[in-house]
């Protein structure tokens, strides 16, 4: 079930158009119906992992949710623990991806996942195996949503003395 998930997660994939959940329920849907036309609808877990699928919007497991799942959203957010010379690429990498986006449109939204994955008393990952990347995943959110926080500032400032000037 876990490979399923993995390997059909992001399946559906579009940065300008898939906000909001869409890409994971539209991920979710192409697994649906990759279920049925290659078993018949055979696979009892179907919607199952699509429901973990779905659960990628917004990363959050609760006391009831399975192990399995608790384990492929960990592997999802595991970049966040990244190095910080991997994590920085990775950050103008996902800036690069949705370029589409104004920069303080980015600066704001990045910077409330950021801030909320950061958050004191809210884990990061949901299962023991990942507990010792926490510090280092809320560090490495805790720093971009800083340096976010700083952009927004200057872009502030910035307008605020283009304004001044007209």
């Amino acid at each position: 079930a876990v490979e399923l998930a993995i390997f059909f997660h992001d399946v559906v994939y579009d940065a300008a158009g898939g906000g909001g959940g869409k890409n994971e329920r539209d991920s979710a849907l192409v697994l649906l119906e990759f279920c049925e036309s290659a078993l018949g609808g055979g696979y009892a877990a179907a919607q199952r992992v699509a429901r973990w699928i779905e659960m990628t919007a917004h990363h959050r497991c609760d006391a009831e949710t399975e192990a399995d799942c608790r384990y492929f959203m960990d592997f999802d957010m595991a970049i966040l623990a990244a190095p910080p010379a991997e994590y920085s690429a990775y950050s103008r990498a996902v800036r690069r991806e949705y370029s589409h986006v104004s920069t303080v449109a980015w600066c704001v939204g990045r910077g409330r996942f950021l801030s909320q994955a950061a958050a004191a008393g809210t884990a990061v990952f949901a299962t023991p195996a990942f507990a010792a990347l926490e510090e280092r995943a809320r560090s490495n959110a805790r720093s971009e949503a800083a340096a976010l926080r700083r952009r927004l500032l200057a872009l502030s400032a910035a307008a605020l003395a283009a304004a001044s000037v007209v």
